[in-house]
């Protein structure tokens, strides 16, 4: 028992490899006591970035409206600051909900946030948006090991949205 071993209150493992799954694989995932999440934390998407050129390299990749969003973003009145105030990050994740109608399964909760923070201590990298007020608009963290970073965490406010702060934290 993983969760056991390692002494976790949560364990949400998402399989990634380079060949395709089939049927056999399944069927010895399921066997061994493994299962598909009710909801799933991401759209089983992959989206990479490659961030070794320069940010006007970077950026020349971008469709228009990132770039649009991220030009909007860098003249709003807000603040990137490294974060990691688990209750912000769960009411900024609460609000979410509101906003979009999700299922509480559907967001972080806030004993998951805690989780998330102590399980990877300095790995897990949380930037936030600030807004003139002093209040969490928008949130990301992404895990990283080596050369790779993992998108984690993302979440933002009504006000933030109105702002583009989302792509400013990332």
């Amino acid at each position: 028992d993983l969760i056991r071993i390692l002494g976790l209150r949560f364990c949400y493992v998402r399989l990634r490899e380079s060949k395709a799954l089939h049927a056999d694989d399944c069927i010895k995932f399921f066997a061994a006591g493994w299962e598909r999440p009710i909801y799933c934390r991401a759209t089983g998407l992959t989206m990479t970035l490659d961030i070794s050129g320069t940010m006007e390299q970077i950026k020349s990749g971008f469709f228009n409206n990132w770039r649009k969003a991220l030009k909007k973003s860098s003249k709003a009145p807000f603040e990137i600051v490294e974060f990691r105030d688990v209750k912000s990050i769960a009411n900024l994740y609460y609000e979410l909900k509101k906003l979009k109608n999700l299922s509480v399964r559907e967001i972080y909760s806030e004993d998951y946030i805690k989780s998330l923070l102590d399980t990877h201590k300095d790995n897990l990298i949380v930037l936030g948006a600030m807004d003139c007020n002093g209040d969490l608009v928008s949130i990301r963290g992404a895990i990283c090991h080596k050369l790779n970073a993992t998108d984690m965490i993302a979440a933002t406010s009504t006000v933030g949205r109105s702002l583009s702060a989302s792509n400013a934290v990332l």
